[in-house]
């Protein structure tokens, strides 16, 4: 068996190519590409067919393709560890993941808890003093590896589209299987020292995780900052005549084929996502224009407690709530409502995208949020979700008692925190409704 190369041992050249990912080398020109390459002694490039070309006449696709079979050893070692000096190849994955395509959570744990326990037992055992050596950096260099799959994971294996909700709850599992994994081989004499390990990870990853939502906060915050400069009038007078139409006249009969234009009417009258309707929620006829909803999906911190202790809430609807009730059970009785939460965007997103756009849009608010010159093209606004935000509106306009404050009924209705207004702020930002407007049949 060769001896495979350390990282002590290779050229630093294509040590430092190494350490650049996928995006690294496509955001680079391609006189730099060709440069690095050329200096790893590298001068020639082999095409398809036996072609061979000079590296500084080879196309970017070529330079880069050449880069990564260069650094491939080394790829596995600098992502690991750089400890990693006794380990052959043949013993690790590739972790570099340029597709951002992983597998179910439990395969991905797997994966990386057999290549943490190599590093433990293998590069960290010192034989000679029958003691473990420090990590140093190495745990942390691995965590930050991981949290930037975490942050830039797309799809499953499947080709199943992941939404933020749902690399949240991805990350969740497959660190939980990590450390289910370790306590398993508690009793080995390794044992310890690979919890250890495992949760310094855990606590790094969680830590990361958490930098890139306070960035991408951050991000959002601006755009939002922006877009309120530019706030869009509404009408929902024809929304809400199509939501009453679509759900008063549903009957057992109503073709199965109608379940789009029923969950975006359930969506707008109610304020509910996704994965609520189609999933958890359950409505309870309270009044003529209120349910008791439970359900409530993307809860944490103290929103969390509150939803464990009283999981039902009343809310007002945009249309009489018996048709709401009877909206909800024509979902489950059609098929279209899920055991778990990952399912539900795979399965639904893209299609009740399409149709939200092209049909319910487009039929209810034609001259809103279209290809307008300053707000971008109608397909970035007319989503889903810009349902809940409409209902917002539309329940404060018609439901909001003169006592209250906008914000803090819109929190109420929403099922966000009693003491978070900011975010039901964002509600407002871009949109308001036009004078006269029909926001409910009451």
């Amino acid at each position: 068996m060769m001896t495979p190369r350390t990282v002590s041992t290779i050229n630093t050249k294509v040590e430092a190519l190494a350490l650049l990912t996928e995006d690294d080398l496509k955001g680079m020109t391609l006189a730099t590409l060709r440069k690095k390459l050329s200096e790893t002694g590298i001068s020639r490039i082999d095409r398809e067919g036996g072609v061979t070309v000079a590296v500084n006449s080879a196309r970017k696709v070529e330079v880069i393709q050449t880069i990564r079979d260069l650094t491939k050893k080394e790829r596995i070692i600098a992502q690991v560890a750089p400890e990693l000096n006794t380990i052959d190849e043949s013993e690790l994955g590739d972790l570099q993941d340029t597709d951002r395509t992983w597998a179910d959570p439990f395969t991905v744990a797997s994966f990386y808890y057999d290549a943490i326990k190599k590093y433990t037992t293998i590069a960290q055992w010192d034989g000679t003093k029958q003691t473990f050596k420090a990590p140093g950096s190495v745990l942390y260099q691995y965590a930050a590896k991981m949290s930037v799959r975490f942050a830039t994971l797309a799809r499953l294996g499947g080709g199943d589209d992941l939404a933020t909700g749902s690399k949240l709850r991805y990350r969740s599992a497959v660190l939980t299987e990590m450390k289910r994994l370790g306590e398993l081989d508690n009793d080995e004499w390794y044992g310890t020292q690979l919890l250890t390990n495992i949760e310094t990870i855990r606590t790094q990853v969680l830590d990361g995780m958490r930098e890139v939502a306070e960035v991408n906060k951050k991000v959002a915050d601006k755009r939002l900052q922006a877009r309120s400069q530019d706030v869009e009038q509404v009408d929902t007078t024809l929304m809400v005549e199509r939501a009453y139409k679509s759900l008063s006249t549903l009957t057992d009969e109503t073709p199965s084929y109608r379940w789009r234009e029923v969950s975006c009417a359930l969506a707008f009258v109610t304020g509910r996502r996704m994965a609520e309707l189609h999933i958890s929620a359950i409505f309870t006829e309270v009044d003529e224009y209120t349910v008791s909803f439970t359900g409530q999906a993307k809860t944490k911190g103290e929103q969390a407690a509150r939803y464990s202790d009283n999981p039902s809430y009343d809310i007002p609807t945009l249309i009489p709530s018996k048709y709401v009730v009877n909206a909800l059970k024509w979902l489950d009785d059609n098929g279209k409502r899920l055991d778990e939460v990952e399912a539900v965007n795979p399965k639904y997103a893209k299609e009740l995208g399409v149709y939200v756009k092209n049909d319910w849009y487009s039929a209810t608010m034609p001259t809103v949020l279209a290809n307008d010159s300053k707000r971008g093209a109608r397909e970035k606004h007319c989503t889903y979700h810009k349902l809940r935000q409409l209902y917002a509106l539309s329940a404060v306009d018609s439901f909001k008692p003169d006592n209250v404050y906008v914000n803090a009924f819109m929190s109420q209705v929403l099922g966000h925190s009693a003491w978070d207004t900011q975010t039901s702020q964002r509600y407002e930002r871009d949109m308001e409704l036009l004078h006269g407007s029909k926001t409910s049949t009451r």
